[in-house]
């Protein structure tokens, strides 16, 4: 079987990129959560090629400045195609450092945590629950089959074998984009839901946890778990953090962020010891919905929706 040429330059890797997406508009983006444009912010150390990346001045949010349009994903980009092409560009340019990564997965098995579907059910005891960019069905899989679940999927090829892996368990897939997803469910319809690696994906992350507000029950609870963009090991690795992946990760949350974006759409944050330790390259948020959103510009004392005088430095 032929083995792919490594890639062992960002060149290399662009081009490559470039070829897989061919044909999918690349828009740009303000800042996803209060939407500042950040035109005259200098682009980070942890840009690569046309994926800009920048801290907004006024919310301190960290995103990717450019996506690809989020319409064409469903059928036109191949999301695994696009990870192992990531995979392999970072076993060509910093072996060592992949490879002391995978000897060190042993970790995550022995200290295996229950799932965030698992920690949902202890809290969530009735009502539909919904997993928000469910993928293959792997996290769904672990609920007890005792819950009716929703799950949401941009994916066409990963629904497919979502349905097929939770044939017989009272789940429905839906084949949609998060936010068209959600929009098609009632108000105040479902008690939980989980968001495992998806939020940093989203082209409009506000949007959805808005929406998600809108379509749990007052008093009901999301897990969100997303990278650490707060962690130690992005200060020490920098541009080689585990937690980057250009463009597919649009979205560097922190503890804060995730507080602030929780608060817009109606959510209070809550951080557990073990789920935002400064040691681990992920945190999980538990949102508790109030019913009660908040105006950003608000939340960060500018006074106006329009004002884009920096809050944050």
């Amino acid at each position: 079987m032929s083995m792919s040429p490594p890639l062992r330059s960002v060149d290399e890797f662009m081009s490559a990129q470039a070829e897989l997406l061919d044909g999918i508009t690349i828009l740009d983006r303000s800042c996803p959560i209060c939407g500042s444009s950040n035109s005259s912010t200098k682009a980070s150390r942890f840009s690569l090629g046309q994926w800009p990346i920048k801290e907004c001045h006024r919310c301190t949010m960290v995103y990717i400045t450019r996506a690809p349009d989020q319409a064409a994903l469903i059928e036109d980009y191949d999301w695994n195609k696009s990870t192992k092409l990531e995979d392999q560009w970072r076993d060509s340019s910093r072996p060592v450092i992949e490879t002391l990564h995978r000897r060190l997965r042993w970790r995550s098995k022995i200290l295996r945590r229950p799932s965030l579907a698992q920690r949902l059910a202890e809290t969530v005891r009735s009502g539909p629950v919904i997993d928000v960019g469910c993928g293959d069905g792997a996290e769904l899989a672990t609920l007890p089959r005792t819950f009716t679940a929703i799950g949401i999927e941009i994916s066409a090829s990963s629904a497919d074998r979502a349905k097929q892996k939770l044939a017989g368990r009272p789940v429905e897939i839906l084949t949609n984009s998060a936010l068209e997803g959600l929009k098609s469910l009632e108000s105040n319809s479902c008690s939980g839901a989980v968001l495992r690696s998806y939020l940093e994906h989203e082209a409009d992350p506000r949007a959805v946890v808005e929406e998600l507000g809108r379509v749990l029950i007052e008093g009901g609870v999301a897990l969100v778990k997303v990278p650490n963009f707060a962690s130690l090991n992005r200060v020490v690795m920098g541009k080689k953090w585990c937690g980057f992946r250009h463009p597919d990760h649009l979205n560097y949350f922190t503890p804060n962020t995730l507080r602030l974006i929780g608060r817009v759409g109606g959510f209070d944050a809550r951080f557990k010891f073990f789920d935002a330790l400064p040691t681990d390259d992920n945190v999980v948020v538990t949102y508790i919905n109030t019913k009660r959103p908040h105006q950003v510009y608000e939340l960060l004392g500018t006074g106006s929706q329009n004002d884009t005088s920096p809050t944050y430095i």
